[in-house]
């Protein structure tokens, strides 16, 4: 099969890296999604169709429902037998993920199958044992003729959808301590390589340490803390100044073992 794969990876702050590392670092604990996220993915959804034939994405419900229902786009679900848990299990292991990877998968593998069997907008193939999307080439391939319509100028959208995730990015921060009383934020811009590396990092130091981290957008973040806690929200909701002013913060947080998982 046509192997023109959209290598979109949710986390954007990951570093260049071998296949067996990527395996081995999906799902992992101290990753940090992206603020943009969902609208950086669909615009490279919406990119990549344009060229390709074939654009493999995860089979995320909300997104495939987006995709359906905002753009139109029609999608083959190609997936595993509910009976086939134990195989794909060793699947994974085999090709070098995780038990967090595993744990994520297997221990919703049945609500994940069903899911994907209610979905009334996809066009379903169901893998058999053994079996890979190779196998299935043919029928795929007659699947998609059936199902491609005449391509659709997607210039507007794509630009709209970059603009938003630009600005999420620009308006980026990293959010400590989840939404206890008190957490605490610091902005910075998330376009920028370095401050991407510095957050990866910050992310690794805060899986070891059990430290509750995330990105958010700051207008987000602060509306959301508006909405729950009105004017008191500035005693909810802390803002730090500088990068010494987190180290020292993850410092007491790992003395104290206040705002931890």
């Amino acid at each position: 099969m046509q192997r023109d794969i959209l290598q979109k990876v949710l986390y954007k702050w990951i570093l260049p890296k071998t296949d067996c590392e990527k395996e081995s670092s999906k799902a992992a604990p101290y990753l940090l999604g992206s603020p943009a996220y969902p609208d950086n993915y669909i615009a490279a959804i919406l990119e990549a169709e344009a060229k390709f034939k074939y654009v493999l994405i995860p089979s995320i419900g909300f997104l495939l429902s987006r995709l359906y229902e905002y753009y139109g786009i029609s999608y083959l679900l190609c997936y595993p037998s509910i009976e086939l848990k134990e195989e794909y299990r060793s699947r994974y292991a085999s090709r070098g993920n995780t038990d967090d990877f595993t744990n994520v998968f297997i221990d919703q593998w049945d609500t994940r199958i069903r899911m994907l069997d209610n979905d009334e907008n996809g066009i379903h193939f169901k893998l058999n044992s053994g079996q890979f999307l190779t196998d299935i080439k043919d029928a795929l391939d007659s699947a998609d003729d059936f199902a491609r319509q005449i391509p659709i100028e997607r210039n507007k959208e794509i630009l709209e959808l970059k603009k938003i995730s630009d600005m999420k990015l620009r308006q980026g921060c990293v959010h400590l301590g989840g939404y206890a009383s008190p957490s605490y934020y610091y902005c910075l811009d998330l376009r920028i390589d370095e401050n991407k590396k510095w957050v990866y990092n910050l992310g690794k130091l805060c899986g070891e340490r059990s430290i509750l981290i995330e990105t958010d957008e700051v207008q987000s973040l602060e509306t959301f803390y508006d909405h729950m806690y009105g004017v008191d929200q500035d005693t909810m909701l802390r803002k730090l100044d500088s990068r010494q002013e987190v180290m020292r913060l993850i410092e007491e947080i790992t003395e104290t073992g206040k705002l931890k998982c």
